[in-house]
């Protein structure tokens, strides 16, 4: 938590300085100075290691001065993509856990218990040399820094090679050790009983030795066919493919869902706006049309899609790209389409309205709110919302008179309040004003012409209604059980019918009225209104500065390739180089005056 909400340059730098996995080999001659009792060398050990470390920390420094991001700034510096359950990778991979343990073991059996080779003394005066605490050394460090990385969240797979060398080097040295005790000469049956039991032990290790040795050849033959099972033979490239599917078949604008921090990274390295949704309608609600599968060993960092999410995905999906890969089992790219009216879809809430995504995949969209040139939201939700209305084709305008508001279907309007109070808002009469603006484009689309006045009484509306779908799409309930009630809110709502319905060329069956136009299509089809709207903006009633689009609220927007200049890093690098050599000329001089200082030996000695 302190990283994540830390100020930029300080998590930059923090970023940076946990962004190494090799940085513990500085402190292996530390801890070997620490474990052989040497506390000088150990302080100049420590001092070398917070001059590499100062050295190294050059690069997170000079990040946090470049204007960068905490996205930039966490994929410049190799900041952790996040990690599973330890349970987890324990599973994915056995065998390196198990040379870690024993390499562990092995360094500190090593250190402690392994006498020189014939030696018959107590375990309280064994030699060990400094070469065993090195080597114990070596591997504690390298098996702690692994640790730290993998807690910090740095994948296992990533982090535990570093521990494995040293492991593999202090298992191959016990065994050595096992196996030189066991080549020992016998001893005569009049030896000392201390060495006869000595030799006893001997024995015992020698079978150890044989034993271990099986043992390991067995885990490295094991590993050695894991390895080959998974990367012999195949490119592990399904992610840098994905990255290409993604470039050459979606709109540049697209947003695209990845679950897993590798699948992240790679398409943004590629310059696609990510988002990491974990539930498919919030994803859904934002915009976001593609979505990015994969599970495998990608499961031991927390990289699996969740299972719900994949679920949901291949139901309501259909799948534009399956891509085999070692790491991940399958990389898949797959889109997922919402109906036209669905309520829920590319509708996010925001203060006094909902902000409705209506290009591609997150690429854009309008703001229905309520403010003080109208109650947009409110008039929208009382007329049906989206699935009436439709969604918003442009951000609300005015033009020498009140504000309005195109919809797939209905335009809606304001009405000045003469009290002075914020202007209420109803639906525009459509049809008259594009019959007015652009008669050959009203004609075009197949919108009938007004054939008669709009009735003054509900008993002259019903003589024009006659065909029981439209009549019951108009009313939204069954024209038989219609009361007088329902009939005066259809006119509130859709206006008063300005003909009867007509069969147009194309063999729908339309119905003009004041507000929108209600087409029976062919082929069975519900009752539905003609996308007026869409044909006000095609004729040029909307202006053009009113159809820009919004991004959508929430998710991260796309930021061009960011140049950063690598003049001050090397600059930093060369002022801090140059004072560690002064720092070393200064040592080597105080060294050889000390020297010069020294009093003779007296005669004789």
């Amino acid at each position: 938590m302190y990283i994540t909400k830390a100020s930029l340059p300080r998590r930059a730098v923090l970023r940076g300085l946990g962004a190494t996995l090799a940085l513990p080999l500085l402190a292996v001659p530390v801890v070997a100075a620490v474990l052989e009792r040497r506390p000088r060398a150990a302080w100049r050990a420590l001092a070398a290691l917070g001059l590499g470390a100062a050295l190294w920390a050059a690069l997170p420094l000079w990040a946090a001065g470049q204007g960068l991001d905490a996205e930039q700034a966490g994929r410049l510096l190799g900041g952790p993509p996040g990690r599973g359950p330890l349970g987890a990778s324990l599973a994915a991979f056995p065998l390196s856990w198990l040379l870690a343990g024993a390499g562990l073991a092995a360094a500190i059996w090593v250190w402690r218990a392994t006498p020189a080779v014939g030696s018959a003394a107590p375990p309280a005066v064994r030699n060990t040399g400094p070469r065993d605490a090195r080597l114990l050394a070596w591997v504690a460090t390298t098996g702690a820094g692994a640790l730290v990385a993998v807690l910090l969240g740095w994948p296992v797979e990533q982090a535990l090679p570093f521990a494995l060398p040293g492991a593999a080097a202090a298992v191959g040295v016990a065994l050595a050790r096992l196996w030189r005790a066991r080549a020992a000469p016998a001893l005569p049956p009049q030896a000392p009983s201390a060495a006869l039991a000595e030799r006893r032990r001997e024995l015992v290790a020698g079978r150890v030795a044989v034993a271990l040795t099986v043992a390991v050849g067995c885990v490295v033959l094991a590993q050695g066919v894991d390895w080959a099972s998974r990367y012999g033979g195949r490119a592990d490239d399904g992610l840098a493919r994905l990255a290409g599917v993604v470039d050459a078949r979606l709109p540049d604008c697209s947003a695209v869902n990845a679950a897993g921090p590798d699948d992240r990274a790679r398409l943004l390295a590629a310059g696609v706006n990510v988002t990491e949704f974990q539930s498919g309608p919030a994803a859904q609600a934002a915009g976001v049309r593609y979505f990015v599968l994969s599970g495998g060993a990608a499961a031991s960092r927390g990289g699996r899609t969740p299972p719900a999410l994949a679920r949901w995905v291949r139901q309501h999906g259909s799948p534009l790209a399956d891509l085999p890969s070692p790491s991940f089992s399958r990389v898949q790219l797959w889109q997922v389409d919402a109906a036209p009216l669905d309520p829920v879809a590319d509708r996010v809430a925001v203060p006094r309205g909902a902000f409705s995504n209506v290009q591609g995949s997150a690429c854009g969209g309008y703001r229905v709110l309520d403010n003080d040139v109208g109650t947009f939201h409110t008039a929208y939700l009382a007329l049906g919302g989206k699935a009436v209305l439709g969604r918003p084709l442009c951000s609300v305008w005015t033009s020498d008179g009140p504000a309005l508001q195109a919809f797939d279907t209905m335009m809606l309007g304001a009405v000045p309040n003469a009290a002075g109070k914020r202007p209420s808002v109803r639906p525009v009469d459509l049809p008259l004003l594009l019959a007015k603006l652009d008669p050959r484009a009203v004609a075009a689309a197949g919108i009938p012409r007004p054939s008669a006045p709009p009735p003054t009484t509900t008993t002259g509306v019903r003589m024009l209604m006659t065909q029981p779908a439209i009549t019951r799409a108009y009313l939204g309930v069954d024209p038989a059980t219609a009361t007088p009630g329902d009939w005066r809110r259809a006119g509130e709502r859709f206006g008063r019918p300005l003909g009867v319905p007509s069969v147009l060329p194309d063999g729908a069956v339309r119905q003009p009225f004041e507000r929108v136009v209600i087409e029976l299509p062919v082929g069975g089809e519900a009752a539905r209104l003609v996308p007026l709207g869409q044909l006000a903006v095609r004729v040029g009633l909307v202006p053009e500065r009113a159809r820009h689009l919004e991004p959508v609220p929430g998710l991260p927007a796309r930021t061009p390739p960011t140049a950063v200049q690598p003049g001050p890093l090397l600059r930093l690098l060369a002022a801090l180089l140059g004072l560690l050599a002064l720092a070393g000329a200064a040592a080597v001089a105080v060294g050889r005056a000390r020297t010069g200082r020294a009093p003779a030996p007296p005669p004789g000695d």
